[in-house]
């Protein structure tokens, strides 16, 4: 059996010598290939997660009929063009199909612009305490918590997702954020750089935002 790509001739002759002429086919047994870019033309692995713009594009050696995403949520898949808006988080999924019907593998990514999520146990965000507290960072692709305290000039990485003020610590404004693997920052009040709360009570700490 004769599988190579290329174009194909058929003719018949009857016993009569009657001649049906040539028949040509092209056999193409190309996959058609997608690729996942930034909006700058940086290509991302098939898989990868991305927390900016992106587009979908396919190339085949004899050309692209269709090419299909699903979005995050829906059910099924719908036709794709370079102008739509992916702006939703989650995955997407796509696969192209040339036109001798090849339908391509599927290419995922999965969209993250979602900031870390703080939490305080113990305390309250913008408050005064003079107890124990904890601060815990969340992301659903893992987060890294940064803190300082009024005596730091800078930020320093916590060791693990959470960093706990007991009640010996010393006094002061305590500020925090955090950082998943995408670089999306999540801060305790706003980005405003403004401290809430009232430092005016004893053996307390405040806790602050990152400035």
């Amino acid at each position: 059996e004769d599988t190579a790509e290329g174009y194909y001739r058929f003719c018949a002759t009857d016993y009569a010598g009657n001649y049906t002429g040539y028949y040509y086919l092209y056999y193409d047994p190309v996959l058609p290939e997608g690729h996942i870019r930034l909006k700058d033309g940086t290509e991302l692995e098939n898989g990868a997660s991305v927390n900016e713009a992106f587009v979908f594009d396919a190339t085949d050696n004899i050309g692209v009929k269709e090419v299909k995403v699903k979005r995050p949520g829906s059910a099924g898949y719908a036709s794709y063009t370079d102008t739509m808006s992916l702006t939703t988080d989650g995955e997407y999924s796509f696969y192209c199909v040339d036109t001798a019907g090849n339908r391509s593998e599927t290419y995922t990514v999965v969209l993250d612009t979602t900031p870390p999520k703080l939490t305080c146990s113990g305390g309250s965000f913008s408050g005064t305490t003079d107890k124990t507290f904890t601060v815990s960072a969340s992301d659903v692709n893992g987060a890294v918590l940064f803190y300082k305290t009024s005596e730091m000039t800078s930020f320093v990485r916590a060791e693990g997702d959470t960093y706990t003020v007991n009640d010996t610590s010393d006094n002061g404004v305590y500020c925090f954020y955090a950082e998943d693997g995408l670089g999306n920052q999540g801060y305790a009040v706003d980005r405003s750089g403004q401290l809430y709360g009232e430092s005016g009570k004893s053996g307390g700490q405040r806790i602050g935002v990152h400035v």
